[in-house]
């Protein structure tokens, strides 16, 4: 996918090295995303900024797993749902998900007429015979993200996260590894079913990001 974001042309520079990868999550904070309405209702019109590692050198680890990095994101856009699971199973590491839609997907009087909502990991929606909104405005303008906090800071704020609310969310995209199995994120928005969600280590979180 194509990001026409000024920041782009730092990240670009940036060497990948140990230091380089961690210092870019200090510059990784985009201040001119463009979040307010356009001339279609979007509250948010820009795609969330991607920059991925062609070879992670350093990992993270949480309750027990090793977490690889494979890119990293940035996101602004409408809570489409949210959901908190046991801690058990694969993801037990990201007990949230949160489903976000940021273009076509951030625009009220889209979302009026689909609704959405999470089970097993996923995010499943429905629209009407009758509605404006599509599959194809929906998969890509929209995705699932299984959320690992970084730190006590994320996870007291993902407890104020809300439906319908504005937030931001920056860390890295994240493959998992415990010893026994191998769960992979989506680097895509385009894609479905089992293996399109997107893993994200959550760094930090803006509740307010048009302020």
């Amino acid at each position: 996918m194509k990001f026409p974001f000024k920041e782009l042309g730092l990240l670009a520079g940036m060497a990948l090295s140990v230091f380089g990868v961690i210092k870019a999550v200090d510059y990784f904070e985009p201040s001119d995303i463009d979040i307010m309405a356009d001339t279609k209702g979007a509250l948010v019109y820009q795609e969330p900024l991607q920059k991925e590692i062609e070879t992670a050198l350093f990992t993270f680890e949480a309750d027990g797993a090793q977490l690889i990095p494979q890119a990293l994101f940035d996101v602004t856009g409408v809570v489409l749902g949210k959901k908190r699971y046991l801690p058990w199973g694969a993801y037990h590491m990201a007990p949230w998900d949160i489903g976000i839609g940021w273009n076509e997907m951030s625009d009220p009087a889209n979302l009026s007429e689909v609704s959405f909502w999470q089970r097993n990991r996923f995010m499943h929606y429905r629209y009407g015979a009758g509605a404006s909104v599509n599959k194809y405005m929906i998969i890509p303008n929209s995705a699932n993200i299984h959320i690992i906090p970084a730190n006590d800071e994320v996870k007291r704020q993902m407890s104020e996260v809300k439906e319908g609310n504005l937030v931001r969310l920056t860390g890295f995209l994240v493959d998992i590894s415990d010893g026994e199995t191998y769960l992979k994120t989506s680097l895509e928005r385009g894609d479905t079913g089992a293996g399109a969600c997107e893993i994200l280590y959550v760094q930090a979180i803006d509740l307010d990001p048009i302020s």
